[in-house]
């Protein structure tokens, strides 16, 4: 039997299929994390005390991390390189961190 998780190369035709793959396997661990997580933190929330006002601006966090993404990738896309353009990030954030 092929060993399923060996490296082999890649051929160029491949890639958009294979994207394609790895989009829709990460959609799905993000329900699947988000059904599962998200029962406890509710409830974990509501013993604490959260409150209406706490619940929406935790949801509207959430919400916004979604656009930030959509903007993140559009300036990976016009810059060409995305290393460079989240590299200055997060090299601050690790010095805030480490200092």
């Amino acid at each position: 039997m092929r060993d399923v998780y060996a490296h082999r190369p890649v051929d160029p035709g491949e890639l958009p299929s294979l994207m394609r793959k790895h989009i829709y396997t990460g959609a799905m661990a993000m329900v699947c994390y988000t059904l599962v997580a998200h029962m406890f933190f509710v409830d974990y929330g509501n013993r604490i005390g959260l409150s209406y006002w706490h619940w929406g601006l935790l949801n509207g966090v959430a919400a916004m991390t979604v656009v930030f993404q959509l903007v993140g990738a559009r300036l990976a896309t016009l810059s060409g390189q995305r290393k460079k353009l989240w590299f200055k990030p997060s090299s601050s954030t690790v010095a805030l961190v480490e200092h």
